[in-house]
This record gives structure tokens, sequence and C-alpha cells, in this order.
């Protein structure tokens, strides 16, 4: 009877065992498939490899993380996929993309979401349907914030600052990457980061400021290790210095490039390095450098890349202007030829702009009319195109609002239940106890804010009766003196008593306009942008953003006061201490409250200053007087930063 239960136990024990074999040998199949496909991705991304051979190891990754069902190695090959075609095949790439976007719908990760709309962004980019790519690098950018992913959030910001620069909107490019630098200074990756500084560069170039062009393209020069990006920075360099007038230094440095042998394996931007040497030479010496503009406009010739044809027939027209009439009008009909072929239209204006000037009589006027009406076209289709992104903007800084103000409501409409769940004694007892406690803190705050106006008050009488004792009592003794003893009948001593007055008489306005009453009233946006661009000098650049985007109408007066007091006493405070060259305010409306980043590159906060250190103080105490927030920080690179919060 005792040996059938042991027979039992002994047959359990190895169905156990057997159980556990399958299961350990599932577990390790599955794991050597999931190498297989990470395995294929890998290879897949050798640049030795045709598009052929890439596609079909792609295919078999993403076959087989169907088949386990494994959901992340299937997003990889996809994505790799999807990639793949929208730079090697985008005519086929839209399918791929849509598979892609469902995937990350499907799998409800922001992460996922920003990746999918940022290729997007880019396959439209690559078609050069700039409006729908501006549309999906915004859409990217909502869920990579909320991932806070500030590497791809800074290349989105790249990209569409590159969109707004191809419609020569280059203030609006620059803000754009100012934006970007704000994300990308803390990343790990500092290839995006040079971008920024390289298209800051372009920016100041086409502006024609050479001096600050050259010092972003330096910027971007410190942070890349690439060796063709270093040939393509260093040629940006050579044109700045080019169209500055400094031949000799461009010259230098471009047969300094001529030499690498990077340039061997990338025709293209030798041919643009030997368009710049030929231009240089030729500024130099209106005889020389016809060589080296012909021998680039042979190497493009030989590539087919019509941009740069184009560019070299404008430049070596301009060397036959004053020697070969014909061949010139020749090479820039050429130049207008090729521009209507890619559709440059920059470049078809530039050759019109030149024919208009070689030509005589009705074929002048024949250039001059397709020159304005081309110029009226282009410049119809940009201001449609920036209004366009300017709604794109609005819309979804709107969407987001909307959205996070959906997701307090929800959390509110829970509370409301749990509260519905307790008793109505709680209920009652809750109530009357919050009541009392409102009522309470009530006149406790009440008798706070009145201490508070009461030491302002005080603060801002103290510091205007040291400013007259400390810059005006001086002054005044000695000019009141000096009248006493001197000769007026000498012309000279009038002379410097008029000055001595005048001096006297502006600082005394200073301080009367630093205190003053401030109009809160429809010119109040007006009256702050005065303000803070008061304080901008040749040293000294005052960058704001995003001001006009506040709505100064729906805000309270006292506390429109408060945030032109801070401001103005952070901008006194810059002038006097900082030592700053650049200053960037951005005003954003978040959740009902305006946000405010005050920012220099000056020398910081020093504790042994203790003028500075007060002006800070009396700034925080602005702030508590309408329940803001400041806080002062130092920049990464040094300078002051500051975080101002205000609701309304």
């Amino acid at each position: 009877m005792k040996v059938i239960p042991s027979i039992l136990f002994i047959l359990f024990l190895v169905f156990l065992v057997s159980c556990d074999k399958k299961s350990s040998s599932k577990f390790s199949g599955q794991k050597a498939i999931q190498q297989q496909i990470q395995a294929l991705v890998s290879n897949a991304d050798q640049d030795t490899l045709s598009f052929s051979q890439k596609k079909i190891l792609l295919d078999s990754a993403i076959t087989l993380s169907k088949k386990i069902d494994n959901e992340n190695l299937l997003w990889q090959a996809l994505a790799n996929k999807t990639v793949l075609y929208i730079y090697e095949s985008p005519d086929s790439a839209k399918t791929y993309i849509d598979q892609l976007e469902k995937l990350a719908l499907h799998a409800g990760s922001y992460s996922y979401q920003g990746y999918a709309a940022s290729l997007t962004g880019d396959y439209y980019y690559g078609k050069s349907e700039f409006d729908r790519a501006y549309f999906n690098y915004k859409r990217s950018n909502t869920f990579y914030l909320h991932h806070r992913d500030s590497l791809r959030v800074g290349y989105n910001l790249i990209r569409m600052a590159e969109i707004h620069w191809k419609y020569n909107d280059y203030s609006g490019s620059e803000d754009i990457v100012t934006e970007a630098l704000k994300y990308l200074k803390s990343a790990p990756d500092s290839t995006y980061l040079s971008q920024s500084y390289n298209l800051i560069g372009i920016a100041y170039y086409q502006n024609k400021n050479y001096d600050k062009s050259i010092e972003f393209y330096n910027k971007a020069l410190e942070l890349t290790k690439d060796s063709l990006a270093i040939i393509v920075l260093e040629n940006n360099i050579a044109s700045a210095y080019i169209d500055s007038g400094d031949e000799q230094v461009a010259l230098k440095k471009l047969y300094s490039l001529l030499t690498s042998s990077v340039l061997d394996q990338h025709l293209d931007e030798k041919a643009l390095v030997l368009n710049n040497i030929g231009y240089a030479l030729f500024k130099k010496n209106k005889g020389d450098g016809l060589s080296e503009l012909q021998q680039a406009l042979r190497i493009n010739d030989s590539l087919g890349i019509n941009d740069q044809k184009i560019k070299n027939c404008l430049t070596i027209a301009e060397f036959f202007e004053n020697t070969d009439r014909q061949k010139a009008i020749s090479l820039v009909k050429k130049a207008v030829q090729l521009s209507r072929v890619s559709k440059g239209i920059d470049d078809e204006l530039s050759g019109l702009k030149k024919l208009i000037n070689l030509t005589d009589g009705e074929e002048a006027k024949k250039y001059s009319l397709e020159y304005l009406r081309l110029n009226d076209s282009i410049t119809n289709v940009r201001t449609n195109a920036k209004n366009q992104f300017a709604k794109i903007k609005y819309d979804y800084s709107q969407e987001l609002e909307q959205n996070l103000s959906l997701k307090a409501k929800t959390a509110e409409n829970k509370l409301v239940i749990e509260k519905q769940k307790t008793t109505n004694t709680l209920l009652l007892s809750a109530f009357l106890l919050t009541a009392a406690l409102i009522v309470f803190l009530y006149y406790i705050l009440k008798g706070r804010h009145k201490r508070e106006k009461l030491e302002e008050a005080y603060k801002v009488e103290t510091r205007i009766a040291a400013k007259i004792h400390d810059e005006l009592a001086n002054d005044v003794y000695n000019t009141i003196a000096y009248t006493e003893h001197t000769d007026f009948s000498i012309p000279d001593n009038r002379v410097k008593l008029l000055d001595s007055l005048e001096d006297v008489y502006s600082r005394t306005r200073n301080i009367s306009k630093e205190n003053s009453g401030i109009d809160t009233g429809e010119n109040y946006t007006a009256i702050l942008k005065n303000m803070l661009g008061e304080y901008q000098l040749n040293a000294r650049k005052i960058i704001l953003a995003g001001i006009d985007s506040i709505h100064w109408n729906t805000v309270e007066e006292s506390k429109k006061i408060v945030i032109y007091r801070i401001l103005q006493e952070l901008m006194v405070n810059m002038k006097k201490h900082s030592k700053a060259s650049l200053v960037m305010v951005r005003f954003e409306f978040i959740n009902r409250t305006i946000k405010i980043q005050y920012s220099d590159n000056g020398v910081g906060i020093s504790d042994e200053k203790t003028i500075f250190r007060n002006g800070l103080k009396n700034a925080e105490s602005r702030i508590k007087t309408v329940e803001g927030t400041i806080t002062f920080d130092s920049n990464d690179s040094g300078g002051l930063k500051v975080m101002i919060s205000c609701p309304v």
C-alpha cells in the first residue's frame, strides 16, 4: 500500500523536471532570436552594403520580431527600415512611415511617437514640403518634451530653424536656434549644438554681420571632430573673410583646406573651396582666379550639382563683366536656366538682377519685368509660409495648454468622487474647519501683505534717498562751490558750469524715471520693450522672445508693475555689475502663469558685491507681493540665470 504513493511522487518529480527543461529551452531559444535580431539591425547599418542588402537584413529582423512578439525589437527594426527608405528611396518611404506611426500609437510611448513624428518631418523636409515638415517637427516636440528628451527636441528645433532660413526668415531662424541651445547645451552629444552655432553663423552672414558670423562658426568648429564638417565650417569662415574684405586671411585658410585628402572623397566640397579661392583671388586682383573658378565649374558639371554650378557661373560672369560682356551675359543666362530647373528662386533672382545690369533697352526691360514678377511671387509665398509656421506654433501651444487643463479637470473630478464617499457628518466638519481656517488665513495674509507693502515703500524711499545722497549731493555742492569762486566772464568756465548742471539734471531724471509711475494700459507692451531696449549698446545685445505672446490686457495692473520693476532692477544690476555682452529675456504663458527667463553671459552672482545682492533681494520682495516666485542661478558657461513665475 505504501509503494503506490512513492511511485506517484517520483512521477510527479519527473514531470516537474521535464516542464522546467522545456521552459528553460524555450527561454534560451527566445534569447538567441533576440540576439539574432539585434545583429541583423546592427549589420544593416554598415555603409558598405547596398540598399537591397540592407533591406533584406531589416526585413528578416522585422519577421523574427513579429514571430517572438517583441514590440521593442520590432520598433527598432521598422524604425531603421523607415530611415533607410527616407534617405535612399523616399518615393516609397510613406508606407513605412505610416506603419511606424501606427506602431508608436499602439505602444503608447512618448519616445516612439516623438521619433515617428520627427521622421515624418524628415520625409517631408526631403520632399521640400516644408509646411508639413514644420508641423511634424512641432508635433514631435510635444511628445519629446513629455519624455524629457532634450537632444531630440534640439534636433527638431534645428530643422525648424533651417526651414525658416530657407524662407529667408533669418531672424525667425535665429530665435528658434537660440531656443534649441537651451536644450542642447546640456546634451551629451555636441553634434546638434555645433549645427546650432553654424546656423546662427549663417544668419549673421546673411545679415552681413561677418564678425559675429565668424565668431559662431568658430564656436561650431570647437565642438566638431568630423573631418568633413571641419572643412565645411572652415570654408564658411573663409567666405565671411572674403565678403568682409580680408581676402588674404581667407586664402591662407582655403589653400590649407585644399591639401586635405578628405576633399578627394568629397569633390562637391572641393569645388566649393576652389570657387572661394577663385573669388578671393578675383576680389584681390581683378585679373586672377579664373583657373580655380573654371576648375570648380568642371567638377560640379561632372557631378551634376546644379546649385553649385549656378554659383560658379555667376562668379565667373562677374570676372568677365568688364572684359567680355557677351560671355558674361551667356554665363548668367546659363545660371538662370539652371536655377529654373533646380527651382532655386534666390539664384534666379540674382541672375536676373545681373542681366538687368549687363543688358540695355528692351532686353533689360524684359529682365526687369521678370525680376519684379518673380520677386513679388516669392515674397508672397514666404510671407504666407511665415504666417503658417506662426499658426502651427500657436495651435500647438493652445493644444498643449488644453491637454494640461483637461488633465487638471480629470484629477479634480476624481477628487470630488472620493469626497462624496465620506459621510455627511465628516463633510460638514471638514467644511466648518476649512471655513475657519480660510478666515484665519485671510486675516493673517492680509496683515502680512500690508506689512510687506509698507516695507517695500520704505525700501523704495530709502533707495531713492541713498541715490540722491550718493550720486547727486556731492556734485550739487561742488557745482555751488564752483559758481562762488569762478569768473564767468570766461566762456570756457560758463560751458563747464552748463555741462555740470546738465550731468546733474540727467542723473536726476534717471532716478525719477526708475521710480516714476508706469502706464499699464494698452501701451504697456511697448513701454516694457522700450525700457529693456534702452540697455542695448554696440557692445551689448538684448534679445527679447515671446513678449508679444502674452495677453497683457488680461494681467492685473499690480502684477504688470511688479514684472516691470523686477526686470528694470535686473537690467540696472546687469549694467552696473555683470559686464554682459549678451542678455536674453524669454516670456512664456503656461498654466495661467507668466514665466520669464532672464539670462546673461556676465560675471554671474558674486557674494562680495553687496549692492548687486540687495538688488536681488528687492526683486524677491516684489514678486512675493503677487504670490509669485523668483530663483537665481548661474549659467553653465558663467553669467546669471533668473526664473520668474507670476500667476495670473
